[in-house]
């Protein structure tokens, strides 16, 4: 499973702190619903997975913005963390977070 628990994830930051996991949930208002969409199309993916008899459908999304982190968490439950700096060139990055969000359908 991805989450906190992944290797390089790094728990407690003073930008983003560390956060309980909540029950996924689909926004209601519509503006936020599309919003959710479009941030998940561009930054995000989509996973399913079918086991023995339950299918289990997930949504990561990994970005820069604690802001954007934050709204996804509010507007639609899940959790997040902050990952491990990678930079290929071996210089300065910025802090990179993720929210996920799934369960069974």
């Amino acid at each position: 499973m991805i989450g906190p628990s992944q290797p390089g994830a790094v728990i407690n930051n003073p930008e983003l702190p560390s956060v309980k996991a909540v029950p996924p949930r689909v926004p209601t208002d519509p503006l936020a619903l599309a919003y959710l969409a479009g941030i998940v199309d561009g930054e995000g993916s989509i996973v399913g997975h079918v086991g023995a008899g339950h299918v289990t459908v997930s949504l990561l999304v990994s970005n820069t913005s604690t802001s954007l982190i934050r709204w996804l968490y509010a507007t639609a439950g899940g959790t997040y963390w902050r990952t491990a700096d990678r930079n290929p060139t071996g210089g300065p990055s910025k802090p990179m977070y993720r929210w996920f969000a799934g369960g069974q359908a």
